[in-house]
């Protein structure tokens, strides 16, 4: 049976749209969710490189913070921040160790993919840019890399967004779901501040820092679970040759 073009396209759209389906759902939203926040870094980046007002507006942010600190505020934001420095990798090594032990292999591929790519991907992008941290807080003194993206921010934004996505896919009540998002993203929102709060990066560059990881998560989890599934479309029909239709 013939079907009209109008059709094919509803058809090709509800496939898009199906989670679990070969380049459905899953590739759906993670292609979206790459070119937001990769167009996000992109236009941070374009206004740091080229001096634009935003990073006037980095100066003033981190000096107003600077006069307003209180000692209550800068530990708990210290002890935010230090959690989120050397613990961070220890956290990402338990999940990962988590994945294999269930023997979830593919979100254990993708949590490696992003973990170790999203450390490499900082550090050139740090040299790339190469931009000296704020001056108002002696803490930039002790550090020696760039301050442009965030580290800390990459790298909660990735971790707390793989273990969102994973959890997402163990519940279907919306509810929960949001709930869990609200939550990721209330964690990496802390974590950024901390930083910018200490005065050890401006805010364009946490939110830079949150864009590339968003964007380096998205592309590691839609491209590795789109060669999943279509491995496990290939086995299938090699199991039952005369299936042409996947799922």
């Amino acid at each position: 049976m013939n079907l009209s073009p109008i059709a094919r396209y509803i058809a090709w759209l509800r496939r898009r749209l199906t989670p679990g389906e070969y380049l459905g759902l899953e590739l759906t939203l993670g292609v979206l969710l790459f070119i937001a926040a990769a167009w996000l870094f992109g236009g941070i980046a374009e206004d740091v490189v080229s001096g634009d007002p935003l990073t006037q507006v980095d100066v003033k942010i981190a000096l107003w913070m600077h006069e307003h600190e209180r000692p209550a505020l800068t530990a708990f934001m210290w002890a935010v921040s230090y959690v989120h420095s050397w613990p961070l990798p220890v956290m990402a090594a338990l999940f990962l160790l988590y994945l294999a032990a269930n023997r979830l292999w593919r979100w254990a591929l993708i949590a490696l993919c992003a973990d170790v790519g999203g450390v490499v991907l900082n550090d050139a992008v740090k040299l790339a840019f190469h931009r000296e941290r704020p001056t108002f807080s002696g803490l930039s003194a002790a550090l020696t890399t760039y301050s442009f993206p965030s580290g800390h921010a990459l790298g909660t934004t990735i971790l707390y967004g793989l273990i969102a996505l994973y959890l997402i896919s163990r519940t279907k009540d919306w509810r929960l779901r949001v709930f869990i998002v609200t939550v990721a993203a209330f964690l990496v929102i802390l974590v950024a501040s901390s930083r910018v709060y200490l005065g050890v990066h401006y805010v364009s560059d946490v939110v830079a820092g949150a864009a590339e990881g968003l964007a380096w998560l998205a592309l590691c989890y839609a491209a590795i679970t789109t060669w999943w599934q279509r491995r496990e479309r290939r086995r299938a029909l090699r199991s039952n040759p005369r299936r042409t239709r996947w799922p």
